[in-house]
């Protein structure tokens, strides 16, 4: 089997104009053959990584390499997409509805399509997690897919602007009856709206944002000594050990 010597390392400098940190013109046949040859003996994008910072690579260029080991059935794009857009879609129309029915006179067509799109989106956003679950746990080389990492990672962005946006209006409105800018009256309402975009964003930011943590392998399987417990090397699951 090729070793991490034959592949070489950053400081290998054996073609002009090759930068610190990358991945020398070459070898690089050399460093797909050995990719193939890993993948192929079982190991997992955060192993492989781990095994070209040990040979002296940087931990970005080394994640990035690693990465292209996975293959096309690991990506799992239209999972990862469903299960996204399905859980903040569903989040959406449920907070919508509660914000409708908290302002006191709501459009009934309107909270009828809020109510229709969380009553939809919600139970197949819960049936696709489940699916995700079983497929995570059958293979170890999904946690690390671009698709994962990029759907989980839009959905965190997603939700906290959203979320802090929806925050700043009703904190204002509510700030503002009590600080007698507004003439309306502070009501149970006016902090049930709060409420509301606290408890719908709050958890759903947090799950995606720990769901794209779990998937980036800088982050989750090279941290530094000190954020790992000095280890470098993250565990098959994407956790760190």
């Amino acid at each position: 089997m090729l070793t991490s010597d034959q592949v070489g390392t950053p400081s290998e400098d054996r073609t002009s104009g090759a930068l610190p940190g990358s991945t020398p013109q070459w070898n690089s046949g050399l460093l797909s053959q050995w990719l193939v040859l890993e993948r192929n003996a079982g190991h997992t994008p955060n192993t492989i990584a781990a095994q070209l910072v040990a040979s002296g690579w940087d931990a970005d260029t080394a994640a990035r390499t690693s990465l292209r080991s996975l293959r096309s059935a690991d990506r799992q794009t239209l999972t990862y997409a469903a299960l996204n857009l399905a859980a903040g879609i569903g989040a959406l129309g449920f907070a919508s509805s509660a914000h409708l029915m908290l302002s006191g006179n709501p459009e009934p067509e309107t909270l009828a399509w809020t109510l229709t799109v969380g009553l939809v989106a919600g139970p197949i956003a819960a049936a696709v997690a489940v699916a995700t679950r079983r497929i995570e746990s059958r293979s170890r080389y999904v946690m690390w897919s671009a698709s994962r990492r990029g759907w989980f990672g839009a959905l965190a962005f997603c939700t906290c602007v959203v979320g802090i946006i929806r925050l700043l209006i009703y904190m204002f409105s509510a700030i503002s009856t009590l600080t007698g800018a507004s003439e309306d009256s502070f009501t149970a309402a006016s902090a049930g709206q709060v409420v509301v975009t606290l408890v719908v964003a709050i958890p759903l930011f947090i799950w995606s944002f720990r769901e794209w943590r779990r998937s980036n392998l800088v982050i989750s399987a090279l941290s530094d000594p000190e954020d790992s417990a000095g280890s470098p090397l993250g565990g098959a699951d994407g956790t760190t050990r």
